[in-house]
């Protein structure tokens, strides 16, 4: 099965993030997948999301992310990580299809000053792994799916 993952832990961003992100990704991935959301506090988030306990509450903040990583987690198959501040503004299908078995790692560029003297921060923050297995970030260099 695969799986679209956010974490919410905190106050730093309301169940309307989750909301949000998840009718993104129904709108933009055409492939089967549930939508979990790991949260210390299910108020506000649609009841068409899976929610679950964060697997190690004592973690804050991000440190949450680190129990992707669990052979413990509710749920088994094939895991898209997205942080709750992305916007997706295309299609999404490669971000499952794209190598699935290779490990590929992330590649930031950091920042950039453009034409008109606005910084740019160009990151890619985006995890794919099989839940108990590596770590697997996608990188493309074609036009952006995801802006964060």
């Amino acid at each position: 099965m695969n799986y679209v993952v956010c974490i919410k832990s905190g106050d730093k961003y309301g169940p309307e993030y989750v909301n949000v992100l998840f009718n993104m990704v129904k709108r933009n991935l055409s492939i089967d997948f549930k939508f979990v959301c790991f949260t210390d506090n299910k108020a506000g988030i649609n009841v068409a999301i899976q929610t679950y306990d964060l697997p190690f509450p004592g973690l804050n903040g991000w440190w949450n992310k680190l129990a992707l990583f669990s052979k413990n987690l509710p749920i088994s198959g094939t895991i898209l990580f997205l942080d709750l501040d992305v916007v997706i503004i295309k299609n999404i299908d490669c971000l499952f299809n794209y190598k699935p078995r290779e490990f590929i790692i992330l590649q930031d560029y950091g920042e950039r000053i453009n034409k008109k003297g606005f910084r740019l921060f160009i990151r890619r923050i985006l995890k794919r792994l099989k839940v108990s297995q590596h770590l697997v970030v996608l990188f493309f260099d074609s036009k952006p799916i995801i802006i964060i």
